[in-house]
């Protein structure tokens, strides 16, 4: 079976990704994920008070890398268990005087984005879906250079208000709001239950919608 990714995000354990198949099928695939960041210094003691705080949810190994400017550096790599410790870490060592002087790497990544690059996926990226042993993997069988592929079928739902160019700012009420999906168009009148009966009943691919309607209902 060959799927597609469609999305990919992080909750506190791990890597969520959902799938799409050549038939529109979909699924969701959890995957564990150890985020990472760099430390580069010479200065122990940040490094002991790192691991004072987190313990044995954060490793610390000595590792090099290269840089462009400098060559082959070591740095200190920092594993977290989890993204939910790794977001800890990376805001306790911005926030802390001790690590004010230490050169840091990869702490503007999301551990979305860091599963993205160790695994050398991508959006839309084709996977193989293998059975090894009686356990399901994931093999991937495209590369970053195609340019030229076909994303599978989307059922894809938008949603925008019949009247559009009104500012969500002085609206009290919600709008009727127009649903196209699969060819049909639908007016939900202030009926946000029912729409979302609606989308959860036909579980579209993908749903468009543009900044206006999140403000329409923060709004309202």
């Amino acid at each position: 079976m060959i799927y597609q990714i469609l999305d990919l995000y992080s909750n506190s354990y791990g890597i969520v990704m959902w799938l799409i198949g050549e038939k529109g099928e979909r699924k969701s695939v959890f995957r564990r994920f150890r985020p990472y960041f760099f430390i580069k210094t010479e200065d122990t003691k940040a490094l002991k008070l790192l691991k004072r705080r987190f313990g044995n949810s954060i490793k610390i190994k000595k590792t090099r890398k290269k840089d462009l400017i400098d060559g082959e550096i070591q740095l200190f790599k920092i594993v977290s268990d989890s993204p939910a410790v790794y977001y800890k870490a990376v805001n306790f060592v911005k926030n802390k005087k001790e690590f004010q002087e230490t050169d840091l790497y990869n702490l503007q990544l999301t551990p979305s984005q860091l599963f993205l690059f160790e695994k050398r996926i991508f959006p839309f990226c084709q996977l193989e879906e293998i059975c090894i042993n009686g356990k399901t993997l994931y093999k991937k069988i495209d590369d970053y250079s195609t340019t030229d592929y076909t994303v599978f079928p989307l059922r894809i739902m938008e949603i925008k208000p019949e009247t559009e160019g009104e500012n969500p700012n002085h609206t009290k009420y919600l709008p009727p709001l127009i649903v196209n999906f699969e060819g049909s168009s639908l007016i939900f009148d202030n009926q946000t239950d029912e729409l979302s009966y609606f989308i959860k009943k036909k579980i579209p691919t993908y749903l468009s919608y543009s900044t206006e309607i999140s403000l329409l209902f923060q709004a309202c």
